[in-house]
């Protein structure tokens, strides 16, 4: 049985899935990759050390990732990862949130919803074509 703590996010890249789990107020939480198929673990450690990683997206080769930024104000973000390394594109997209939780995206942009403040926002992206 794998410890996925509390987990929030879920998405599917190729036959990937991944599985966002961590805590609100540090930055010990993760991408875990798992065979979407068997449900094996493929790599539990697919990223490491983000603050409380909640919602997930993937689009072309890029897994977005909606960080709260546990229960400080402005300390949430988006984050772009490589769908296939796990490799930061850029840890910090969309800086300045407070407690992003889900994202969807299509393609070259994403919509996101930030529940503390209510917002709900758009933003254009530099995502590939699909």
């Amino acid at each position: 049985m794998v410890d996925l703590r509390p987990s929030a996010g879920l998405a599917v890249f190729g036959n990937d899935l991944f599985v966002s789990n961590g805590y609100a107020n540090d930055t010990s939480g993760g991408i875990a990759e798992f065979d979407a198929t068997t449900g094996k673990t493929i790599n539990f450690n697919f990223v490491r050390g983000l603050p409380n990683p909640y919602g997930l997206a993937a689009s072309g080769n890029c897994l977005f990732v909606a960080l709260t930024g546990g229960v400080t104000p402005g300390a949430g973000a988006i984050g772009e990862y490589d769908a296939t390394t796990g490799t930061a594109v850029n840890a910090n997209l969309v800086p300045g949130l407070t407690e992003a939780y889900q994202l969807v995206v299509r393609v070259r942009a994403f919509a996101l919803v930030d529940d503390r403040s209510r917002r709900r926002g758009y933003a254009r992206v530099h995502a590939p074509q699909e």
